[in-house]
């Protein structure tokens, strides 16, 4: 940190020197491009906190998870029900015949009667244990598609983890940039004057960001203005600051 602080220092020294040999236009560009490039790192800042902030896939993956888990939950709750059913109708055919085989009952319509009631019992069977292998085709099917979203979550995750590392690393270059910058910049304002700075600042704010731009060929580069052979002239050969006439911006002619 000491060495890198030496370094915008140094940096900073030669760009005053510098300074002191430009037309105000020319310091006012340098400031400029300065500014920009500030602006792009501070944009991507904010891009790379709002992007670890939250992660909409790694959320959806997190809920696909827990409405599997919700949905295997539910099928084996109605799996056990189905079960029990199973399980009761048995009892219930068991102690049907017992009574219809056991001797104690021997008037014929009674027995009649147990015997359509086992065989009853015995169709209703048939109907639970479908359920019951419907329930458990449903459980399976659950557990599948449970062990497929947490497959895509350790996936997700994985990558989570990864772009994070790589962001926090960016974030880190960045911090390094932008103090080298802000360096830069405390240097290149050193030799304009306070009024020319609050113009510059104003124009910033009123023109998206860039207050100082070229003259491309007859015309400024930001509006597309065609600028007159007085203007252009007063561009190249002025220690003052010209401006555009359409959009006010500062005009540098280098």
């Amino acid at each position: 940190l000491v060495l890198m602080l030496r370094e915008n220092a140094l940096v900073s020294s030669i760009i005053r020197l510098y300074n002191l040999c430009m037309s105000q236009s020319q310091v006012l560009f340098s400031l400029q491009q300065i500014d920009s490039r500030l602006d792009q790192v501070n944009n991507r800042s904010l891009e790379i906190e709002k992007t670890l902030s939250t992660n909409i896939e790694l959320e959806q993956a997190q809920a696909r998870v827990a409405e599997a888990q919700k949905s295997l939950d539910s099928n084996i709750h109605d799996l056990h029900i189905a079960e029990r059913h199973v399980q009761d109708q048995f009892v219930k055919i068991e102690q049907t015949e017992a009574a219809l085989y056991g001797g104690k009952i021997r008037i014929p319509k009674e027995l009649q009667d147990l015997q359509n009631e086992a065989i009853a019992l015995k169709k209703h069977l048939v109907v639970l244990e479908d359920r019951q292998l419907d329930n458990m085709e449903k459980v399976e099917i659950a557990q599948e598609q449970l062990s497929n979203a947490l497959n895509l979550l350790d996936n997700v995750n994985a990558a989570w983890i990864e772009q994070t590392a790589q962001l926090h690393n960016e974030q880190t270059q960045i911090q390094t940039l932008r103090i080298r910058l802000e360096s830069e910049r405390a240097a290149a304002i050193s030799p304009i004057s306070s009024d020319l700075l609050i113009v510059y600042e104003n124009l910033r704010r009123q023109r998206n960001g860039v207050a100082v731009v070229r003259v491309s060929g007859k015309s400024c580069s930001a509006c597309g203005t065609t600028l007159s052979p007085a203007i252009l002239q007063s561009v190249q050969s002025s220690q003052t600051t010209i401006r555009c006439p359409t959009c006010s911006r500062i005009l540098y002619s280098g």
